[in-house]
């Protein structure tokens, strides 16, 4: 994998640790710059440590080099949005936050089955259904009717 990706995967866990307020907007103690700078380092120094075991995973379904590349960079993508979205926190109470962050990029790398040769992967199982129930308003209001002036 080379370093440029590795550089970009880095950009975009930190750009989530920047939408999520884990590197805050005004830190008291330290410098921004510096906060940014340690979390590119950080997420660098993970990724290349865990390339090698992820590119295995992908090497299960026969993908080619620039695949796998692709494939890692859609689950390092999915797992920039839990970070963003707050479902990986600021400090998760029984895990290390970056354990955590490993672990969600193995996840989707199972998850995703990305289509080779133009075939779209049959998805249809993979999502539950959400069934949105209708919430009634507690209280009386007074419903006012409105007219449609022609």
């Amino acid at each position: 994998m080379s370093n440029v990706l590795v550089f970009r995967l880095s950009l975009k866990l930190a750009t989530a640790d920047i939408i999520s307020e884990f590197i805050p907007l005004r830190p008291v103690l330290e410098n921004r710059e510096q906060l940014v700078s340690e979390r590119l380092q950080i997420y660098s120094a993970m990724l290349s440590e865990h390339i090698e075991a992820w590119r295995k995973q992908g090497n299960m379904r026969n993908y080619n080099n620039e695949q796998l590349d692709e494939l890692i960079e859609h689950a390092v993508s999915l797992v920039s949005a839990d970070i963003s979205a707050g479902f990986i926190g600021h400090s998760p109470v029984l895990c290390d936050r970056d354990i955590m962050i490993v672990k969600s990029v193995e996840k989707y790398i199972n998850l995703i089955d990305m289509p080779i040769n133009g075939v779209v992967p049959d998805v249809v199982g993979l999502f539950q259904p959400v069934i949105a129930k209708s919430i009634k308003p507690s209280g009386k209001k007074k419903n006012k009717k409105f007219t449609r002036k022609s």
